[in-house]
Parts: structure tokens; sequence; C-alpha cells
């Protein structure tokens, strides 16, 4: 037998989502006093927080304001990936996090000496050498990631605004599609 899917629900609002074998559920379930089990298929959409009417759940309709800040906090959660400068490509998910704190002091400290060479150390415990050219490029390859991500931003705000992008699912499809992710 396979396991089961139950939304609880209380004043019109689902506050649970459980997925138990069948033997634990069914039965000898019993939801709490005001409270109410609704079956849902094995393939449901329905979480915490969204409405049920009696025969139809829906997800709650989100303020322009709140997709925004949804928005805005998808690019730190992007991954930057690699980069590639001259001979070398970098993969920032293998770097120290700080690295991307210091690369402009690196890029200021290559500006004023061309011959500078930094061993920049992996977490894996090897290391990257780049040189002042490699990492002039490397700052300024991420600067312009990072650019176009805030102009990816930005349209999705326009879109929100425009009401072309109504859902937290919407915004995020949009952000992970428009940066060259799967959805």
């Amino acid at each position: 037998m396979s396991e089961q899917h139950l939304a609880v629900v209380k004043d019109g609002m689902v506050v649970n989502v459980i997925v138990a074998p069948p033997t634990t559920m069914g039965a000898a379930f019993q939801a709490p006093d005001g409270h109410q089990t609704v079956a849902l298929p094995v393939n449901h959409e329905v979480g915490v927080g969204d409405s049920y009417d009696g025969t139809t759940f829906a997800k709650p309709q989100a303020s322009k304001q709140d997709l925004k800040e949804h928005a805005a906090r998808l690019p730190p959660g992007l991954p930057i990936g690699m980069l590639t400068v001259g001979d070398q490509t970098i993969k920032f998910d293998e770097l120290d996090p700080s690295f991307r704190n210091v690369l402009p002091y690196l890029m200021r400290a290559a500006q004023r000496d061309p011959t500078l060479v930094v061993r920049v150390p992996r977490l894996n415990g090897t290391l990257v050498t780049l040189n002042a050219s490699q990492i002039t490029a490397l700052e300024k390859a991420l600067g312009d990631r990072y650019i176009a991500l805030f102009g990816t931003v930005a349209t999705m705000f326009d879109q929100i605004d425009s009401g072309q992008l109504t859902t937290y699912s919407e915004v995020k499809t949009y952000g992970k599609t428009a940066t060259g992710q799967t959805p």
C-alpha cells in the first residue's frame, strides 16, 4: 500500500499536511477538536496556509509587496556557479565563502601591483593560483553577473506591478529561468 496524504484544516485554512503509511492514518487518525482532515492525491500541491472551502484548495493571494520581497531575496540564493578567466575556471562553491567579500580588495591590490600572484585556498584543501590580470577579470565577471542578476530582479518588480507575476511560484520560476537554472 502506498502512503496517504492528508491535509489538516481549521477554519478553512490548511494548518498541517501529513504523509504517512495508510495503516497509521485513515480511521485511526483523529484530527484535534475544531479541525478536519481531507485526503489528498499523492502528487498534491497543497501546503500550510492554503485555503479550503470544503471542496477546493487554493493558494493564498500574495500582495505585490510580498511578491517583491520574495523576488528581492532570490539573488543571494541563486548560485554564481563558475567563471572562467584566462586558463582558470573558478568554482565559487569550492572557495571559502569570504572570497567574494575579499575580491574587491584583491582587485585593488592587483591594480597597484600588476605582478601580484595570490594562492586562494579551496575548501577541499587545494589552492587555486590567480595572477593580477585574472583577479581583475574575475572581479569584472562577477560584477557583471550581479548586475545582470539585479536587472532580472528589477524586471520581476515591473512584472509584479503590471500583474504578469502574481504568485510566489511564478516569481521563483521566472527568477530561475531568467538566470539559466532549471525551474
